[in-house]
């Protein structure tokens, strides 16, 4: 009677001590995870930001940028504007939201908003131009390398920069103009605006040329059955013919504001929210706060009491949250 009380005590307390490594075990796995994820949400973002406004060598505040689309002004293809932010608001976006982003009618709107125009790699090699001095003719180029038709691009030297949609692509690069926007068939249709003229403003020689689109980066809820708990961070891109695209798991809040440089010398002199920006053109930084949720419940004794935003808040749930802050410098609004 004695060994089976002793040896039942011994199983009990190897039990506890299984139980008690597999929770721990749970909770730095869990833990791994929201810095991985955190991370990378970040790596994403910044690598937008430090590309974003970028119109070839020198300064970018003394090369003009020339937008030949269609709809040149619309949210799409407004490459003047290169960053833009959006600040939750009572549920909803200020300034209000682009339409094509959609989020789920069961998640309420705490999260920002923000959009790059940025420009994407390969860079090709533009060699000299054909036709007049207005820049009408086409682009002669080594090769197209990854750029198709309908890709929309921006054709950079160290004193101007202009937009355009390809119309051909191959040794020569083509844009001639168009009445209306244009819509590619597939699976998921891209529509593209097409150019309003062929004139680029100059002749280009010895300049380059990437594709150059506008990303916004936004959370939701992935749809999924059964529905998930945890929102997601996603990035839509235009032109593109593909839904948004979910890219790190786990992102419950995201909050940015906006460092302003209001005496001109190319320094944060101090951050606001979006709806507070005023003049685009005066951000020259950003530092964006992110809010991680553990995919996984049951990880805490009781509900965890956080720091977000400068607001503490305690969770109604017992996942782990931990908060990540990162500034970022555009580095091509800095001298």
């Amino acid at each position: 009677m004695v060994a089976l009380v002793l040896s039942s005590i011994v199983i009990l307390a190897v039990i506890e001590i299984f139980i008690g490594a597999r929770q721990m075990y749970r909770v730095q796995e869990a833990k791994s995870r929201l810095q991985e994820n955190a991370r990378l949400a970040v790596q994403l973002i910044s690598q937008s930001a430090l590309n974003t406004g970028y119109r070839g060598c020198g300064s970018r505040a003394a090369i003009p940028l020339a937008n030949s689309l269609n709809n040149a002004t619309d949210f799409e293809w407004d490459f003047g504007i290169d960053v833009l932010g959006n600040e939750a608001s009572d549920n909803s976006w200020l300034p209000a939201k682009p339409d094509f982003i959609t989020t789920d009618p069961e998640d309420p709107i705490v999260f920002d908003l923000i959009t790059f125009r940025t420009i994407l790699e390969p860079t090709i090699p533009v060699f000299d131009q054909d036709g007049d001095a207005f820049g009408s003719g086409d682009l002669n180029v080594g090769g197209a390398g990854d750029l198709e038709v309908n890709d929309i691009v921006v054709v950079s030297d160290c004193l101007n920069a202009a937009v355009f949609e390809i119309t051909a692509a191959g040794s020569a690069i083509s844009h001639a103009s168009s009445a209306a926007p244009t819509t590619t068939p597939g699976n998921a249709p891209t529509t593209t605006p097409g150019n309003a003229t062929t004139q680029l403003g100059k002749r280009y020689e010895n300049a380059q040329l990437n594709r150059i689109v506008t990303r916004s980066f936004f959370l939701r809820t992935p749809p999924a059955t059964p529905r998930p708990q945890v929102p997601s961070l996603y990035m839509r891109e235009a032109p593109s013919g593909q839904e948004a695209q979910e890219l790190v798991e786990g992102v419950e809040n995201m909050q940015i504001l906006y460092g302003i440089d209001t005496n001109l010398d190319s320094m944060a002199d101090e951050y606001r929210t979006a709806n507070n920006v005023g003049n685009w053109e005066n951000v020259v930084s950003l530092e964006i706060q992110l809010l991680m949720v553990s995919a996984t419940d049951n990880l805490t004794m009781e509900p965890q009491e956080y720091t977000f935003d400068g607001n503490n808040i305690i969770a109604n749930d017992n996942r782990i949250r931990e908060v990540y802050s990162q500034t970022i410098a555009l580095r091509n609004r800095l001298p």
